[in-house]
């Protein structure tokens, strides 16, 4: 558009100077004002597009305005103040009321309510507590706290997500390049049309209305003005971005991020079935520990084996829900003394198997300064069973819980300890199902909890179970096998376990609220926790596809009537175009193309 433009211009301005020298000031005729007018069109066409990008990308550029700013954040106990890029893991701070959270941290001391909204697109706060989670960029309204740094900022939950966005924005959809290139080439194509198509009309005329030489060349700019200012490639070329950026914004308004941007929306609309993980995705993910059952001969105090679990815990805790619900029950029985060991326990040679268990040597100091270690194990039956630690004891409950899992802690090769966890299943779950269902698609669970708590929930929702017990790699195996049978498959989890199915689907969609670790694999992030995201992400996907391809249309459409009527192919009717009457309809023209992907935004999906 630009280019065009500028030829139109400088065409018209060099032929206004040779027609004053030619004819003389009063008689010439001057294209000035023309080009001066369109011009400011042009210039005016920019500012408004300008306006009505921020205005789509209003959501978005808040998450750059929270790592923009030098804040500063107070050191306990020392009470200094320093920058919040000075933060190290380990650190401990405290978070005065009103306060933004600097950084990824965990609650040692205190209780107060977090909005979260910038982070998440939840509205209502959320209360944190001793062993909660807060996730940088979130603002505490009320109570003081002190916190354990565990995420340094440039590494937070908050800084990755301001990643993810700026990525999304730079993907593009398939079929754009072609996009890209047809515009590129269209350009060129009018650029020839504007050459080669003023001489052959002339020259037709010149048989039946003979007119001068001079006469001729003035018609001749003409027409070539007219050409090549009714010609727009831009609207080809802002037909598929306009409509991606309104979608990213819309959704993160809810808490959707698009993390892979315009290549996702073609994928999620050609998905037809959608597979679910349990925990933390059809289930709360808020475990609570039931009941805790110790070995009758464990020799150490209560307070040490928590100590031991918190310390192999503190970097996994954000990963699944289960090492979260670990590392805040054993924060509630240790009490302050954590924040006078936090320095103290070692930790070496950690291993995770996902889906599996977590294990790792860890030493502490006794008062002499003399280390003892120990090699701590946390996860399933089987998981210890093939570490080489033999339990002591039968684990099971005198009074089992109906539901839930258990968890077991093997130290130094002896069964200790074993947990009993309860989750809750998402009470928007069932009617999100069902309306997914009724939209055409296909859902099913993957689990690798027992049978009796897969049986339970898929019951409950009346989703059909895959399977259950199913480690990362058997959750892969049956992702691919659906693959194989024709349907694209999305995969909706939230923990590490979960990636290589996230990865290897069509669509990988992860729940993250109230985690501060990225899951990897996914293309879609629910920012909040809310599964019913999932019914506007398909109204999204549907709508923006639907706008980009009306888009399409009409730009094709309206640079082939403008190129019509620029060109003098419908003259016989009655119909011309000239550069003088023309800056009208770019005006039309551009507002359209500005505007229409905007009211996708703010029509009904967005906003409500």
């Amino acid at each position: 558009m630009n280019s065009l433009i500028s030829f139109s211009t400088v065409v018209g301005l060099l032929f206004t100077v040779l027609d004053i020298l030619a004819v003389g000031p009063l008689r010439s005729t001057s294209y000035a004002m023309t080009t001066s007018g369109l011009t400011l069109v042009v210039v005016a066409g920019r500012y408004l597009d300008k306006l009505s990008r921020r205005q789509a990308s209003k959501h978005l550029v808040k998450l750059y305005e929270g790592l923009s700013g030098r804040d500063y954040v107070k050191l306990h106990p020392s009470g200094k103040k320093v920058p919040s890029s000075f933060l190290r893991p380990g650190d401990t701070i405290k978070l005065d009321p009103f306060c933004v959270v600097p950084c990824d941290c965990y609650v040692v001391q205190g209780t107060s309510t977090f909005n979260q909204s910038l982070v998440t697109g939840e509205a209502l706060p959320i209360t944190k507590s001793l062993g909660d989670f807060l996730l940088a960029g979130t603002k505490n309204l009320n109570g003081s706290l002190l916190c354990i740094v565990h995420r340094e900022r440039e590494e937070s939950f908050y800084a990755q997500l301001v990643r993810s966005v700026s990525e999304a924005g730079a993907n593009k959809i398939k079929g754009q390049g072609m996009i890209d290139a047809v515009t590129r080439w269209f350009s060129l194509a009018v650029v020839l049309l504007a050459i080669f198509s003023p001489p052959l009309e002339l020259f037709y005329q010149q048989k039946r209305h003979p007119v001068g030489f001079y006469v001729g060349l003035s018609r001749f700019v003409e027409r070539i003005m007219t050409i090549l200012v009714s010609a727009c490639p831009c609207a080809l070329g802002l037909a598929v971005p306009s409509a991606v950026v309104a979608a990213i914004d819309a959704a993160h308004s809810k808490g959707i991020l698009l993390t892979k941007g315009a290549s996702t929306l073609r994928e999620l609309e050609q998905v037809d079935m959608i597979v679910f993980d349990k925990t933390g995705t059809l289930t709360e993910g808020a475990f609570v520990v039931e009941s805790v059952t110790l070995h009758p001969t464990w020799d150490g105090k209560e307070i040490m084996l928590w100590t031991l679990v918190c310390t192999l815990e503190e970097q996994e805790a954000n990963g699944h829900p289960v090492g979260v619900a670990l590392f805040k029950k054993g924060l509630q029985e240790i009490g302050t003394r954590w924040l006078d060991s936090v320095d103290r326990p070692k930790i070496c040679e950690t291993a995770t198997v996902p889906g599996r268990g977590v294990v790792g040597k860890i030493g502490i100091e006794d008062a002499h300064g003399s280390s003892s270690w120990y090699r701590v194990l946390i996860g399933s039956q089987e998981f210890l069973r093939e570490n080489s630690v033999a339990p002591c004891w039968d684990t099971s409950p005198a009074t089992p819980p109906l539901s839930g899992i258990a968890v077991h802690i093997g130290i130094n090769g002896v069964l200790v300890a074993t947990l009993y966890l309860q989750d809750r299943i998402r009470p928007e779950a069932g009617e999100t199902l069902r309306n997914l269902v009724d939209r055409g698609y296909g859902v099913a669970m993957l689990t690798g909890d027992a049978e009796a708590e897969a049986s339970r929930v898929g019951l409950q929702l009346g989703i059909p179970v895959l399977a259950f017990r199913a480690s990362p790699s058997d959750k892969l195996r049956h992702i691919r096998s659906l693959q194989k049978a024709g349907s694209k498959v999305a995969m909706v989890g939230d923990g590490l376990n979960d990636a290589p199915s996230l990865a290897a689907s069509d669509v990988g969609i992860i729940m993250t609220c109230n985690s501060s670790a990225a899951t990897v694999g996914g293309s879609v992030m629910i920012l909040n926790s809310d599964l019913a995201c999932l019914q506007l992400l398909g109204t999204i996907v549907q709508k923006t596809m639907r706008q980009i391809r009306w888009n399409v249309i009409w730009a094709f459409c309206y640079n082939l009537v403008a190129l019509s009527l620029a060109t003098g192919m419908v003259r016989p009717l009655g119909y011309t175009l000239k550069p003088g009457s023309f800056d009208v309809n770019f005006v039309r023209h551009n507002d359209h193309a500005i505007t229409a992907i905007e009211e996708t935004a703010t029509g009904g999906w967005a906003y409500d």
